[in-house]
């Protein structure tokens, strides 16, 4: 929707209330007025949704693969993470790879998107705290990086505004959403802005909706991607991938995919019938018996992430726990798994870097490990575990560290 121009509805509708004694009387005039607005909001409304968009599917089984020895994958490269002054990353949400940089966001503990070269040492940091126009209100929401210029883009949806910095993270200005509030926020290959939107409908229900905008606030596009209600929003919604800006809606199974600053396709994930309905969901929402919940175990009910470049395919998603889909594009190969490696594997969360699985390795990750020390299967589960994991458990390399994987 444009809300700009639904704003500039409201504003006239107002200015025409506060004039009715004036129009009272001219008519005639009054009625010119009000056809002209009501028949520029239903041209508006006309064009709210464009949904032209193609659909693959994507098949998933949901029967786990078996867990990899340490002969059945490399780890050729590690990169610790370091500076002068040392480095607080005890863990993270979100990472990028663009433009020779490395871009790392700690949403909860530093509140702070960090950028190290590919290696590893630290160039600098944004995300200051404060009340400041190029300061964030609590915490960084989203980011994201032009990947022809290098500027970074930090989202702010509690303080309205994206702030923009140069490839050096000079600050360089701030854009203020001053007539919409999104609540999520993704870059197009364009440099404008893509927002997701909460809105009420005519029915007081809650709805979900696209918008690209320019970073001078000019509506550029609109889409309503699904026809049914979104109950819940999910943080970063918005994945970068070589294909393009993913939009993954929430309690959703499909991707959305933009080409430029168009929704051009779309990846419905079929799990075989275990996906939850939003229905079902609503219920467990609302009550969470036992014996309802127990009828849906196992059962899929949002996507989380999605990847996709000439080698891989991964989709994240969640069945109460966090589970992963890799396919090689290459080979056809197919892996499913919550833990993809034998022994200990200090962190879950990757994201695909040409042939590779890279992991960011924390100092909470390790210290997850090594709490359970002295146990009866320790040492079992320490002799499976590859050997350069060995060597950043017992501090022989530093962390936070990238591990980059290739699976033979």
């Amino acid at each position: 929707m444009n809300h700009v121009f639904q704003a500039f509805c409201c504003g006239v509708y107002g200015l025409v209330c506060k004039l009715k004694g004036v129009m009272a009387r001219n008519f005639g005039l009054l009625i010119v007025l009000l056809g002209l607005l009501f028949t520029a909001c239903k041209k508006h409304r006309a064009d709210e949704s464009r949904n032209s968009y193609t659909v693959k599917k994507l098949v998933i089984d949901m029967k786990q693969t078996e867990l990899l020895d340490t002969n059945q994958y490399l780890i050729p490269k590690v990169i610790s993470l370091k500076s002068a002054d040392g480095i607080i990353l005890p863990q993270y949400d979100k990472m990028l790879f663009r433009n020779g940089k490395i871009y790392v966001m700690d949403k909860e503990v530093t509140r702070r998107v960090m950028v190290f070269d590919t290696l590893g040492h630290y160039l600098y940091k944004v995300g200051e705290v404060g009340r400041a126009l190029n300061e964030i209100y609590r915490q960084p929401s989203d980011f994201d990086v032009d990947p022809h210029n290098g500027c970074l883009y930090l989202f702010d949806s509690e303080g309205r505004k994206v702030i923009k910095y140069d490839a050096m993270g000079k600050y360089l200005s701030t854009d203020v959403l001053e007539d919409i509030w999104p609540y999520a926020f993704g870059l197009t290959e364009t440099g404008n802005y893509a927002f997701a939107f909460r809105m009420l409908d005519d029915n007081r229900e809650t709805t979900y909706e696209l918008s690209v905008y320019d970073p001078s606030g000019h509506n550029k596009s609109n889409y309503r991607p699904l026809e049914d209600h979104q109950m819940f929003t999910t943080d970063m919604p918005f994945w970068h991938s070589d294909v393009g800006l993913c939009y993954i809606p929430n309690l959703c199974d499909t991707v959305f995919i933009f080409s430029g600053d168009t929704l051009s396709r779309a990846v419905h994930v079929d799990f075989k019938g275990k996906f939850l309905p939003q229905d079902v969901v609503s219920e467990l929402k609302r009550n969470g018996k036992a014996d309802i919940r127990k009828n849906y175990e196992g059962y899929v009910y949002n996507l989380t992430k999605y990847e996709e470049n000439g080698e891989w395919v991964n989709v994240d998603y969640s069945v109460g726990v966090g589970l992963h889909y890799l396919k090689n594009k290459r080979t056809g190969k197919e892996f499913l798994f919550t833990s993809l490696f034998k022994g200990f594997f200090p962190s879950n969360l990757f994201f695909i870097q040409g042939k590779y699985l890279v992991y960011l390795i924390t100092e909470d990750n390790v210290a997850d490990v090594m709490a359970g020390e002295g146990e009866d299967w320790w040492d079992e589960t320490l002799a499976e575990t590859h050997e350069v994991i060995r060597k950043m458990l017992d501090g022989r390399i530093a962390i936070p560290a990238l591990v980059y994987v290739e699976i033979k």
